[in-house]
């Protein structure tokens, strides 16, 4: 993770994020939160790495141990390039069905009331697909005016049939239709706005996808009972193109894990066993949406969890992360990448600099005294940048709500919360503190 050659970014690019030489596409997810980081070169360099990684749409797996920021970096990459990113906390008890879906009994009234919504947000969307790409596109003003006559009986159809309670089963046919007709025409066709022919080709996918589910909510609806597959968050991104981290895969069992290799494969693949027929999701229909990435972190520090599989490994692209406070000594800290992100966290402070150099020295103090088995700490108590963060941020809570608080009585405070409670010698609380004050 060398920074010896400065990276930056820029998001100005229209619908591009230029993240130091890579360029990725940007999506319509609207998220700020990128402006509360401070992405400093050495940032920049780990979201670079990683934005090369995303461009092959293979899984990525984030490694490291605590404070590494395997989880933080794919939430800023999320947010620069305004694309949904869904977390999904992995633990022992993750279950298949709470990444893919499960069954569920529903209230039969709220079953068709979802699946109208669901077709009038598509008829609408082909609406606009219609007036703004279809007839655009259409050179003979005869042939246009036929597709749009045709076109307007298929919705006319489709819309009588949303609202009749007694022709609901013959909406999968009037949607079936449609789609047809959009395909036909579009073949016959060509469109010269390469985002508007994108944009149509996404909508047709859904259509045709929630053609595949109108069959099984029909089935579902012979009995007194309703039934109703809800789909998991997994599913739900493949299927919309967001983003989905999986937060310390090495924490669930094997075999949560191994339903996720087809993902992997070089044309991407998920089967849904748990449906009837059983439904796949591949890039090559295009049923995986193309803007879908999958992220996943594994804590390396972590004792007690499964071991992912080589097979499972070899198919990902993996990112081997060192914690940020990786190489800080007393002599290094102001050259250290840490010192400019402790200095930004505490910017409009007075004498945030100085705090941020003597909060970062402490913390190397104590990180040497721990390595080197001196420091007499709580069982399985370790150190980690993550005090480091914890001691900023209480020192910035300590000044704006403690008016009389100034910085050299606020930072004892903060160092005491953050690393001294875990230590059980009381002679070396103060020993430790008065390191801090020389």
């Amino acid at each position: 993770e060398s920074t010896d050659s400065k990276v930056d970014y820029d998001i100005s690019l229209g619908g591009y994020a230029r993240i130091g030489y890579v360029y990725l596409e940007k999506g319509k997810h609207l998220d700020d939160s990128y402006k509360h980081w401070h992405l400093t070169s050495y940032v920049c360099a780990r979201l670079q790495e990683l934005a090369a990684a995303v461009q092959s749409k293979f899984p990525i797996l984030l490694e490291g141990g605590n404070s590494s920021g395997r989880s933080t970096t794919v939430h800023q990459l999320a947010g620069l390039c305004s694309r949904k990113l869904i977390t999904i906390n992995m633990t022992q008890d993750t279950e298949a069905s709470d990444l893919l879906g499960s069954w569920t009994v529903v209230n039969r009234n709220s079953l068709l009331a979802s699946v109208r919504q669901k077709v009038c947000t598509i008829r609408d969307r082909l609406v606009e697909h219609l007036l703004d790409t279809i007839c655009l596109s259409i050179e003979s003003e005869e042939k246009r005016n036929k597709a749009v006559l045709s076109a307007a009986d298929l919705f006319r159809a489709l819309f009588a049939r949303i609202h009749d309670e007694d022709s609901i089963r013959l909406l999968k046919k009037s949607l079936n239709l449609l789609i047809s007709f959009f395909r036909t025409t579009l073949g016959g066709i060509k469109i010269a706005n390469a985002t508007a022919k994108k944009n149509l080709e996404e909508t047709l996918c859904e259509a045709e996808h929630l053609l595949q589910e109108s069959v099984e909510t029909f089935s579902a609806l012979e009995g007194s009972l309703a039934f109703e597959f809800i789909d998991g968050p997994l599913v739900k991104a493949l299927v919309e193109g967001h983003w989905v981290l999986l937060d310390n895969v090495n924490c669930a069992k094997g075999n949560v894990v191994e339903r996720l290799n087809s993902l992997a494969e070089a044309d991407a693949l998920l089967s849904l066993y748990e449906k009837e027929p059983e439904l796949k999701f591949q890039r090559a229909d295009g049923s995986i949406h193309p803007n879908f990435r999958l992220f996943m972190t594994a804590n390396t520090s972590r004792t007690n969890v499964d071991k992912l599989s080589s097979a499972f490994l070899n198919r990902c692209i993996r990112l081997v992360y060192s914690p940020l406070d990786h190489d800080l000594d007393e002599k290094s800290v102001e050259s250290h990448p840490a010192f400019e992100l402790a200095c930004f966290s505490l910017g409009g402070i007075s004498a945030g600099e100085e705090i941020a150099r003597i909060a970062l020295k402490f913390h190397a103090h104590c990180k040497t005294l721990q390595k080197d088995k001196q420091l007499a700490s709580l069982s399985r108590y370790e150190i980690s940048f993550r005090n480091l963060k914890q001691t900023l941020t209480t020192v910035k809570l300590f000044l704006s709500q403690q008016s009389k608080c100034s910085p050299v009585m606020a930072l004892p405070r903060a160092l005491f919360y953050a690393y001294l409670q875990g230590i059980k010698s009381q002679e070396q609380q103060c020993t430790l503190l008065s390191f801090a004050a020389s």
